[in-house]
């Protein structure tokens, strides 16, 4: 509980779980308005699985992105 001390990793840590909470009530209202307008639980699940792709993409993406070295990468390309 110590790096709670620290002013500026508390308020990233409580920012982040406000961005968290945002984006929970993001993909459940996105849903229920696609069940709302559609009353099809097809798509519903789609509009749910729609809704998390982009952190799936990050999830996977994430780690490829971090290996390629930056300076190498943009001297090759130019």
């Amino acid at each position: 509980m110590e790096i709670f001390k620290n002013k500026n990793f508390t308020l990233m840590f409580f920012g982040r779980i406000l961005t968290n909470i945002g984006d929970s009530l993001y993909a459940v209202s996105a849903m229920w308005l696609v069940y709302n307008l559609g009353g099809s639980s097809f798509y519903t699940g789609l509009a749910g699985f729609l809704s998390i792709l982009p952190k799936i993409i990050q999830l996977l993406s994430g780690p490829m992105i971090d290996r390629i070295p930056i300076r190498g990468f943009w001297y090759t390309v130019s």
